[in-house]
């Protein structure tokens, strides 16, 4: 089955408009070719900011519950250059290359689709929500319904209950569609995590 919840990720930027960009799991570029070409319909210049290990060495796949083939910066950045944005790639792992990064300007989305560890996932949301606003929209993939050992879903359910004192912090909205992969025993769907303070 070819997996459905990335046309809700493209409807999402086209709800938010950005102008700015982060991706958290580049991979190919492909998603983020996508994302900036729709933004690209509403804003005349996009900063992309891309992170990604690329070469993840096998161990760290099993751990990462990672299925994807390895990708190179090089085949990331001709997608990416193709859309005509402003980008920089950044290469490494996310538990090193978030800590103290610093973008130019505020950002606008994000799409969290890195590794898919709890473990990942928490310190990928720890040093993405340094940089981000009131406005800003957060994507996670791997929200899995049927899982909670692995996947966004325990650390986008932390958010969604967490309160200043008696009120909330976030407002969640699990994104249709779910994708089921039968064969991995797997229901994955997008969830999208903002400021409730808008």
């Amino acid at each position: 089955m070819k997996a459905q919840r990335y046309k809700t990720l493209i409807e999402e930027v086209a709800k938010r408009k950005p102008k700015t960009i982060v991706e958290i799991g580049t991979w190919r570029g492909i998603n983020a070719a996508k994302m900036i070409n729709e933004a690209k319909k509403y804003n005349d210049k996009i900063k992309y900011y891309g992170f990604d290990l690329f070469d993840m060495p096998q161990d760290m796949k099993i751990e990462e519950l990672h299925s994807k083939s390895n990708a190179t910066k090089k085949e990331a950045k001709s997608n990416i250059k193709q859309t005509g944005a402003d980008f920089e790639i950044i290469v490494g792992n996310t538990n090193q290359t978030l800590n103290g990064w610093e973008p130019e300007e505020p950002i606008d989305f994000v799409f969290i689709d890195g590794g898919h560890s709890i473990e990942t996932i928490k310190n990928d949301w720890t040093g993405i929500r340094r940089v981000i606003n009131k406005d800003t929209i957060v994507i996670f993939d791997d929200y899995y319904d049927n899982k909670t050992d692995v996947g966004a879903k325990q650390q986008v359910d932390f958010l969604e209950s967490y309160r200043f004192g008696k009120f909330k912090v976030f407002r969640v909205e699990r994104l249709e569609p779910v994708d089921i992969f039968l064969k991995a025993d797997l229901q994955i769907r997008l969830a999208k995590v903002y400021y409730d303070i808008r």
